[in-house]
C-alpha cells in the first residue's frame, strides 16, 4: 500500500501535478506491469503516469461521470470550468490506456459519442463494484480486525 497525495474534490492545479508527479515517480520505482485506474483523479493521473513510467498494460474503470459531467458547460465558476476540462483530460488519459471498463452503458455511449474514448480503445460495461448482499450477508464488524 503507498499513501498518494490526491485531494479527491480539490480543484488545485499545482496539487493535482504534485500527483501526477508522485504517481509517476511511484510507478518508476515498483515497475508495476498492470495498472487499473478507479474514479475520476485516478483514472486520469494514473493512466498518464502509468503511460509515461513505462508501465506495460493500464486500464481504467470509469464509475460514474458525478456533477461535473452533468448540466450546461455554460453553467459558469468552477461546473463550467470542470464541464470544459474534464472531457479533455479523460480523452488524453483514456487514450493511454488498454481497456475501459464502464459501470453503465450510458456513460460508455457518451464517451464514445463525444470522442472522449477513441474508437481503437476497446471498452465494455461490467455489472459494478458492489457486493451481492445474497452470497455476503451483512456481518458485524470484528471487535479487533484481522489482517493477513
Amino acid at each position: 500500500m503507498h499513501d498518494i497525495p490526491l485531494r479527491r474534490t480539490g480543484m488545485n492545479p499545482l496539487q493535482d501535478c504534485a500527483t501526477l508527479l508522485h504517481l509517476w515517480r511511484l510507478k518508476r520505482r515498483i515497475r508495476p506491469t498492470h495498472v487499473l485506474g478507479y474514479t475520476a483523479k485516478p483514472v486520469i493521473y494514473g493512466s498518464l503516469a502509468a503511460a509515461w513510467a513505462g508501465v506495460p498494460r493500464r486500464f481504467a474503470l470509469i464509475t460514474g461521470l458525478g456533477y461535473a459531467f452533468l448540466g450546461e458547460a455554460g453553467d459558469g465558476g468552477a461546473r463550467g470550468l470542470l464541464h470544459a476540462l474534464l472531457p479533455r483530460l479523460y480523452a488524453l488519459a483514456l487514450r493511454r490506456t488498454h481497456k475501459v471498463f464502464f459501470q453503465n452503458p450510458d456513460d460508455q455511449a457518451l464517451f464514445r459519442g463525444q470522442g472522449i474514448l477513441g474508437p481503437a480503445t476497446p471498452s465494455c460495461v461490467i455489472n459494478g463494484s458492489g457486493v451481492d448482499l445474497l452470497e455476503y450477508p451483512v456481518a458485524p464488524v470484528p471487535a479487533r480486525p484481522h489482517f493477513c
